[in-house]
């Protein structure tokens, strides 16, 4: 294994019981970035492709968050997952007690008479009104990952661009691979996946 030639950052709700926070279907997935990383020959590449020492600006940077909070800065790394749980309401369960409401940091639940309605393009997925509901009115509906691509620091910051739709894990770990793939058909010296979206387009 070469971990120089490419970093995987993950929150701590990757573990469980370590964040409130953090959605269970993250835990295993922070290693499994890592195996399609290795997996997709991109170490060898960039080995065989930077004369002398691989640097930080070489390496291909994953980031995994847990939740909506993005503790590891998921939109500024060349890929970034963020977990996520879209809920769904019940109405026949609902009995209007307002704690999703109360309970949601996007203020995307609003009262509706007995019920409650959903903002969609507000919620972020979060799962907050999922475990508040003591009646199980709010249910998952839409389960995996929002997957952000070429974000980037450096002298010309950008925010990473976020994907339509919610992934599977094995979806959006197909999206790493082909982001790789993007990466070595249009490698430069010292380009991240950021930069030569900005130069040849982006593949999504």
């Amino acid at each position: 294994m070469t971990p120089l030639t490419y970093d995987v950052i993950a929150c701590r709700g990757i573990e469980p019981g370590r964040c409130p926070n953090g959605l269970t279907l993250v835990h295993g997935f922070a290693e499994a970035v890592t195996r399609t990383i290795e997996e997709s020959g991109w170490p060898v590449f960039l080995q065989d492709n930077v004369k002398g020492r691989i640097r930080h600006h070489h390496q291909f940077r994953a980031s995994v968050a847990a939740c909506a909070n993005g503790c590891s800065r998921p939109h500024i790394v060349d890929i970034g997952f963020i977990a996520a749980e879209y809920p769904v309401v019940k109405p026949e369960l609902c009995i209007g007690c307002g704690k999703c409401v109360r309970a949601c940091p996007d203020q995307a639940i609003t009262p509706d008479g007995k019920g409650v309605q959903i903002a969609g393009g507000v919620c972020l997925g979060c799962g907050k009104c999922i475990r508040v509901c003591e009646q199980s009115a709010l249910v998952p509906v839409s389960t995996g990952y929002r997957v952000l691509v070429g974000g980037k620091l450096g002298r010309h910051p950008r925010l990473g661009r976020e994907l339509s739709g919610v992934f599977s894990p094995e979806e959006a770990l197909g999206v790493l691979s082909k982001s790789l793939q993007f990466v070595m058909d249009n490698y430069a010296h010292g380009r991240n996946l950021g930069t030569i979206m900005e130069n040849v387009g982006c593949p999504w």
